[in-house]
């Protein structure tokens, strides 16, 4: 694992994904390490398949992820820190365990949205699932419940 050179930092935008930037971009920095941006469009449903164009949705959506990761860069981001972005379609767990794994990800920083016990029973986690079946290591961020978009 050691010495790091790519951290990856999947993100959905929210403002509880924040809190696991600023872990990541220490890691970037600390170890000269490339720092990975990754968004994952989600797959729209086969009820909303049938509203509207799953293209037009998609293009918006990666239109929509590279700007705010450009966003992000020029504002929160050291320019001593080598970044690359990603946006990928498809199911969030699988896409970025699978990434992690192409890319060689020496540790993936994401962030627990603080769900109710009750609320991962019923649905999971995206970050519980990453970390039970990502081969690569998984450092995981409480973000607090107040979380603010940055």
């Amino acid at each position: 694992m050691l010495p790091l050179k790519k951290v990856l930092w999947p993100t959905d935008f929210s403002p509880a994904s924040y809190a696991a930037l600023e872990p990541a971009k220490e890691l970037a920095l600390q170890f000269g390490a490339e720092l990975i941006i990754l968004h994952v469009i989600p797959v729209v449903s086969s009820v909303l398949a049938h509203h509207i164009d799953i293209e037009v949705y998609q293009e918006k959506q990666e239109k929509f992820a590279l700007k705010e990761m450009n966003r992000i860069i020029k504002e929160h981001i050291n320019a001593d820190i080598q970044v690359q972005k990603t946006v990928l379609a498809g199911n969030p767990i699988n896409r970025i365990i699978q990434f992690s794994e192409e890319e060689h990800a020496n540790v993936v920083v994401i962030a627990t949205h603080g769900e109710s016990a009750l609320h991962n029973f019923f649905f999971g986690s995206v970050a519980e699932k990453v970390i039970r079946f990502s081969t690569r290591p998984v450092l995981v961020i409480r973000s607090p419940k107040s979380a603010q978009p940055v």
